[in-house]
């Protein structure tokens, strides 16, 4: 992997000094200052984030004066950056979207100096910190170089979707669905890949239903047909009728995203078709509400 570090001016003392900070989706911001930032739910962090999917001891931010990196400390579920779950240390860039637990938060920075400031963001907010910016002076409680331990403390435990569908829905109801396609697009992606490679486990299998819904959604949010032929695949991946919840959204989406593909889609019930003699009476309602679909997308 190509390094990834921030463009001038540098953090050091010797240029002007870089503002870092984290932008939550409440539009509060965080700032980050040089050294370590422990996030989780204790009292100990610098950055405390009421959630129950979120680790006593959660994540840390290093600031020096090349780079800003973020570590999982073996939290329950994990740190996603841009969507995708972070193994170890990633170094990250201004724009960088990250997760932490039902928290999504932006890394944005600008130079201290007020005649180098980065031009506004894509869109159109100010690349500024926000009046109420939270700045923690309190210590690091970890020294440098310490073991930082695994959280002990008891988390409640959640997959990517249910970190990233509270997120999305918020930016639905914004009327921000290109933000919610940028957090969502890489592991919509890769849940697909998974199971069109046969390589997905029981976890993968228990994203399917929400991850549908989610594309759904995108779809009435973006009008791109490209998430509903999604959902039709992975559905069809999964040999596996959409819940309720699904097919009651799929007839305004294909209204507000026309352009589906109709070979997807007939694919699709082909697959539902074969193993309709398995199907209870409830799940044969579901099918033929499904099949009646189709008036709507050749009309």
């Amino acid at each position: 992997m190509l390094p990834r570090t921030l463009s001038s001016p540098a953090l050091g003392d010797e240029r002007p000094r870089t503002r870092i900070w984290l932008r939550f989706q409440n539009q509060r911001d965080f700032e980050l200052g040089m050294g370590v930032t422990i996030v989780g739910r204790g009292d100990g962090c610098q950055l405390v984030l009421d959630d129950p999917l979120i680790s006593r001891r959660h994540a840390c931010f290093v600031v020096d004066e090349h780079e800003v990196t973020l570590k999982d400390l073996g939290s329950t579920n994990g740190v996603l950056v841009n969507g995708a779950r972070i193994d170890e240390v990633q170094v990250l860039v201004p724009g960088d979207l990250i997760t932490l637990g039902q928290q999504h938060a932006e890394l944005c920075w600008v130079p201290a100096s007020a005649s180098e400031r980065h031009p506004q963001l894509p869109n159109g907010r100010s690349s500024r910190p926000a009046a109420d910016t939270v700045i923690d002076r309190r210590p690091s409680s970890i020294p440098p170089g310490a073991r930082l331990y695994p959280d002990s403390e008891p988390t409640y435990h959640g997959t990517v979707f249910s970190m990233l569908s509270g997120v999305a829905e918020k930016q639905f109801e914004l009327g921000r669905g290109a933000d919610a396609e940028r957090i969502l697009t890489r592991p919509l992606e890769a849940l697909l890949l998974k199971l069109e490679a046969g390589a997905a486990g029981s976890q993968e299998a228990r994203d399917v239903e929400e991850a549908g819904l989610l594309a759904v959604r995108l779809a009435r949010a973006t009008g791109q047909s490209r998430w509903l032929d999604y959902a039709f695949r992975l559905f069809a991946a999964a040999e596996r009728l959409p819940p309720t919840q699904v097919i009651d959204e799929l007839y305004p989406a294909v209204r507000a995203a026309p352009g589906v593909s109709l070979t997807e889609f007939r694919a699709y019930l082909e697959v539902l078709r074969r193993n309709q003699h398995q199907l209870g009476p409830a799940e044969r309602f579901l099918l033929r509400r499904l099949e009646g679909l189709e008036g709507v997308l050749v009309s």
